[in-house]
């Protein structure tokens, strides 16, 4: 849930800055989703949709992120099989073991 963001106060603020770019991803039953206020950031997004393999391909190439690149970290929290599912999105799009972070 957005409550469960780690860090939100301190990703929140580094959101401020025009060099540094977030996504969240949160997944929730849709009637959850529809209680959340919308939250705006300068820098960031909220996207609330179920993740997927899918969904994460769509994403990466609407915003021409290059998965390659040493610039993008990625920070993965959840549950065991949710954690597993992104990890393994991730290496099989090649992202660099150094720029994945599990929490």
């Amino acid at each position: 849930t957005s409550s469960d963001i780690l860090l939100e106060k301190e990703l929140r603020g580094f959101a401020e800055f025009w060099n540094f770019k977030i996504s969240y991803f949160i997944s929730q039953s849709n009637a959850e989703l529809q209680a959340i206020p919308p939250v705006k950031f300068h820098y960031a997004n909220i996207i609330q949709k179920r993740i997927n393999n899918e969904i994460l391909s769509e994403y990466f190439a609407s915003h021409k992120i290059d998965l390659k690149l040493p610039k993008n970290l990625f920070l993965v929290c959840g549950t065991k099989s949710y954690e597993n599912q992104i990890l393994e999105y991730l290496r099989n799009s090649q992202v660099p073991a150094n720029c994945l972070f599990k929490f």
